[in-house]
């Protein structure tokens, strides 16, 4: 299978607010590590976002006001 560049390298950015009811696709990665102090064990998660791409902007209502 051929490997995808997503999304495209040439695709345009969108430099503005993700508002409520959008849609969007995440890729993250996701690393769990483990720490002790003081003779504690404790475990850790980092999740990094890789990209986000912006799918569909929601219908805006235009106010009455």
């Amino acid at each position: 299978m051929k490997k995808l560049d997503f999304p495209p390298s040439g695709a345009p950015r969108y430099h503005d607010d993700l508002n409520q009811g959008d849609a969007v696709i995440v890729a993250h990665t996701t690393h769990k590590y483990k720490s002790n102090k003081n003779g504690m064990e404790i475990w850790n998660v980092s999740l990094n976002m890789v990209w986000v791409a912006l799918m569909k902007k929601a219908d805006v209502e235009k106010g009455t006001d």
